[in-house]
């Protein structure tokens, strides 16, 4: 009994050019269960990738946002010239104006 792939194999040698490229390119093209399985997988990790970014985002945004208040509540209750001295640390300090 013949082998049913011999009759492909004998239309594959007997095809010339460009219409052997194409039957060669559409039967090595991937089936159904693998393009599911593949779009499935794509789907998985797009799904872990943002239940990872999001978060680290939020998280990200929240520390940005209490910081910036701090610092605002900070400054409205010390100051802008807080921890300085009026003299900054300088002494003998001789001013040479350039008029």
């Amino acid at each position: 009994m013949s082998d049913p792939r011999d009759n492909f194999f004998r239309f594959m040698n007997d095809t010339p050019g460009r219409s052997r490229r194409v039957v060669s390119w559409a039967t090595e093209q991937p089936g159904w269960v693998t393009r599911v399985s593949s779009v499935i997988a794509l789907l998985v990790l797009a799904a872990v990738v943002l239940l990872l970014v999001i978060p680290a985002l939020l998280i990200g945004g929240l520390v940005f946002l209490l910081l910036s208040i701090y610092v605002a509540i900070r400054v409205r209750m010390t100051g802008l010239s807080a921890g300085r001295e009026k003299s900054e640390g300088r002494e003998n300090v001789r001013v040479i104006r350039r008029d």
